[in-house]
């Protein structure tokens, strides 16, 4: 039987999911393919990435409207709903939000896991899911987050999910907390995005989330506003800079980057600059050699920006082999996306 902690809620960033990538996220191309039922409200609410909202007073066709996924009532079975994942990924744990349904929640939930082949689905047709339990039956609490972490995790990618609610009820967001397992070029010549999440990078830290996540510079496309990108709060101490470091998929000589400034138009940083490392730490901040002068190299001199901007700088050294990269925002501000290219050690 899957084994599993509950953890606190009360600060999500000191707990082990923190460094993960949510593979539900609906940005990352992840979607509902199958529900048994979602008469109140659509399944695919529980991908979005931004928090639930209520409404109190708004009502829809079919009673209260609620941001989450509700199912009609007296289920004599069980409710669920399967999502395909946008990558595949091993995984670590989950979040089972039931934010603002008080005497319509889902009482109990688990969590069910499977691989389905690239060639079966391409045949089109029903899918056959081999499906794993990995999280068992668990309460959940009315308008509450439930961090659940896997004590005993595979190494099976997996790239669908179905999260089950018994009987019926609601369920605002639901998080998959893991890794991705990126499909690499064979050829180690080819020319890729190290940053890009779809091959394995992470945003390990940042100064400052106060608008929005530092998470979104390395999601894929050019995103659909402002909110998209990462934006930090206004500094007034002279001086201030604010950074972002990702570990890159794979360590890599970095070529060029692209630092995408689009719709940012009124809040771009004034300066910005790339530097890189290499380091052991999932967090090179962690590594004691990080605080000795030199542990950066700077890939990219501090320079003016623009609003709406792809800004393409090369980057230098090319014949070093770096796993982290940070960008620095002088003194503030926000971004769009980060495109490091470079090729595989």
């Amino acid at each position: 039987m899957a084994s599993y902690t509950q953890l606190p809620i009360d600060n999500f960033k000191s707990t082990p999911l923190a460094n993960y990538v949510d593979l539900a996220n609906c940005k990352l191309g992840s979607k509902i393919v199958a529900v048994s039922d979602e008469f109140f409200a659509a399944a695919s609410n529980m991908l979005n990435p931004k928090p639930s909202v209520r409404e109190a007073n708004k009502f829809i066709e079919t009673g209260a409207w609620f941001d989450g996924w509700e199912t009609r009532r007296h289920n004599p079975a069980h409710d669920w709903a399967i999502i395909q994942l946008g990558f595949s990924g091993t995984i670590a744990g989950f979040d089972i939000d039931t934010a603002h349904f008080t005497g319509n929640h889902a009482p109990v939930a688990s969590v069910e896991a499977a691989f389905v082949s690239k060639e079966e689905l391409e045949k089109g047709g029903e899918i056959n899911y081999q499906w794993k339990e990995i999280l068992p039956k668990v309460e959940l609490d009315p308008t509450s987050k439930h961090f659940f972490v896997l004590n005993n995790p595979d190494n099976t990618p997996y790239n669908f999910v179905r999260i089950n609610q018994y009987p019926d009820g609601g369920i605002a967001r639901f998080r998959v907390y893991g890794t991705i397992v990126p499909l690499y070029p064979e050829d180690k010549s080819e020319l890729i995005d190290l940053a890009y999440v779809g091959n394995g990078a992470r945003v390990v830290h940042s100064s400052n989330d106060h608008f929005s996540p530092a998470s979104n510079v390395i999601l894929p496309t050019r995103g659909e506003n402002m909110g998209d990108g990462w934006e930090t709060k206004r500094s007034r101490t002279p001086g201030h800079v604010d950074y972002v470091i990702v570990k890159l998929g794979a360590p890599g000589r970095l070529e060029r980057s692209i630092f995408d400034t689009l719709h940012f138009r009124g809040n771009f940083p004034a300066q910005a600059s790339l530097e890189a490392c290499s380091s052991q730490e999932e967090n090179p901040e962690d590594d004691p050699a990080s605080k000795q002068e030199g542990f950066w190299t700077t890939i990219s001199p501090k320079q003016k920006t623009a609003a709406d901007t792809e800004h393409e700088w090369d980057l230098t050294p090319k014949d070093q082999v770096f796993t982290h990269v940070r960008a620095t925002l002088h003194p503030d501000g926000g971004f769009k996306r980060l495109r490091i290219y470079g090729y595989r050690a």
